[in-house]
């Protein structure tokens, strides 16, 4: 059986992302096993942290949740990141991390070969690494800062776009916000995600919502991430 994330939230309060749900009051309320609530929630986390990641590494086509049936070229963009000239994924970091040749990597790209077995499991936990590890976040951050977007975030700030089920303590309900963020704010949000992942963003966002720039929210709780968004302002 199903439990949808609305239900989860309305039963068991807390939060997915930073695992705080009431497992037993949920599966107690819906009528369903503690294991099938442990699997769902923690569903909500991996796909959060990948949405995170995503959002703020500008890496929009990643994926990092490590699961098996993952897209291969997305996890090779979550992993090593895009071409120094436009390409999908930088082949030579790739072919270095996983100890390949540039061609078969491009083959894998092309969809011409897959991964072993034992290959397939390198990748998917170097995708999965990328996002979930302060290293691996460090690395996302420092290359997004380095593009002309990230000098276009540095000057003049960026629109940070969320939905999931977020809101007041309580009040939660599937919403987006679109929040502009200053330069310095914009900084600390790219900081928040660098330390904590997504827990760090959700974190920054509690702090933004409890100030005059949104109605001082002393208690907003994002249950979920669905999808995240760091656009940086042209002016």
């Amino acid at each position: 059986m199903t439990i949808s994330p609305m239900k989860i939230v309305r039963l068991g309060g807390g939060s997915a992302v930073r695992g705080t749900v009431d497992i037993k009051a949920v599966a107690e309320g819906a009528d369903v096993s503690q294991k099938a609530v442990k699997a769902a929630v923690k569903d909500l986390k991996v796909e959060g942290v990948s949405a995170v990641f995503k959002g703020l590494s500008g890496r929009e086509a990643a994926d990092a949740t490590g699961k098996t049936g993952s897209d291969i070229r997305a996890a090779l963009l979550a992993a090593y990141g895009p071409g120094p000239r436009g390409g999908l994924v930088n082949v030579a970091v790739a072919a270095k991390g996983e100890g390949k040749s540039a061609s078969t990597i491009k083959r894998w790209i092309a969809g011409k070969a897959e991964p072993k077995p034992d290959n397939l499991n390198h990748l998917l936990a170097a995708a999965r690494k990328a996002a979930s590890t302060k290293s691996g976040r460090t690395t996302v951050v420092n290359a997004r800062l380095a593009t002309p977007a990230g000098a276009k975030m540095k000057k003049y700030g960026a629109r940070l776009i969320v939905s999931g089920i977020q809101g007041r303590e309580g009040y939660e309900r599937d919403r987006t916000v679109t929040w502009d963020l200053p330069p310095d704010l914009a900084e600390d949000a790219m900081k928040a995600f660098e330390k904590g992942g997504d827990v760090g963003l959700a974190d920054f966002m509690a702090d933004y919502a409890n100030t005059d720039n949104y109605s001082n929210l002393d208690d907003w709780n994002v249950f979920s991430f669905d999808h995240v968004a760091l656009d940086e302002k042209a002016k």
